[in-house]
Parts: structure tokens; C-alpha cells; sequence
């Protein structure tokens, strides 16, 4: 809507504030690192994790959609793609890391 912020910390939590109030806190196994709305569905957010697991969450019921591990340490930054909405990239270690969310088994 426009009011909403999510944010991502050190504590493991990441929070959705809504008019400058925090209303849901999410907890993690490990730091979050990132956090990134959908360009295109805003009830979709990716969170990265420092230890590689990068998540995808529904916004609204704030139910886990799907997670992926990177395979390496720590994840330093994620993001959508902004040529394809179904393209995540991660940038871990040294590495640049992509997935194709349409086919997450690859």
C-alpha cells in the first residue's frame, strides 16, 4: 500500500512495519542479511540469511513460500531481476550466485 517497510537485522528477525509501527517480526536461524520486495507482486518477499538460505515469503499471511540455500557462506546481498521477475540473484563469499524461481531444483 505504500506504507509498508520491511526490514532485516542482526537479531535474526526480519519486521513489517506499517505507518511507522511494527506489526509481524519474523524469526530466523541466522542474520538477516537482505531483504527485497517483488517488483511486480508486492505480497512476495525475498530474505537472505548470512548463512546462504535465501527465502521467499508470502507478505501477507507472512507464510514461507519456499527456501533455497546458496551452498556457500556468508550471503552478502540478494535481489530480483529486474529482466525476468522469476530470476534471483545472491551475491555470496566471492561468488555470484543466480536461480530461476520457476524451476527451483536447478
Amino acid at each position: 500500500s505504500g506504507s509498508q517497510l520491511v526490514t532485516g537485522s542482526d537479531d535474526h528477525t526480519v519486521k513489517l512495519w506499517e505507518d511507522g509501527d511494527c506489526v509481524s517480526t519474523l524469526y530466523f536461524k541466522s542474520p538477516v542479511m537482505s531483504v527485497s520486495w517483488h517488483t511486480e507482486e508486492v505480497g512476495k518477499i525475498l530474505i537472505g540469511q548470512k548463512s546462504g538460505v535465501i527465502s521467499l515469503y508470502n507478505s501477507v499471511a507472512l507464510q514461507p513460500i519456499m527456501s533455497l540455500d546458496c551452498g556457500l557462506t556468508p550471503l552478502l546481498s540478494l535481489d530480483w531481476s529486474e529482466a525476468n521477475s522469476l530470476q534471483v540473484s545472491a551475491v555470496v563469499s566471492s561468488e555470484l550466485v543466480m536461480f530461476d524461481m520457476s524451476s527451483p531444483a536447478q
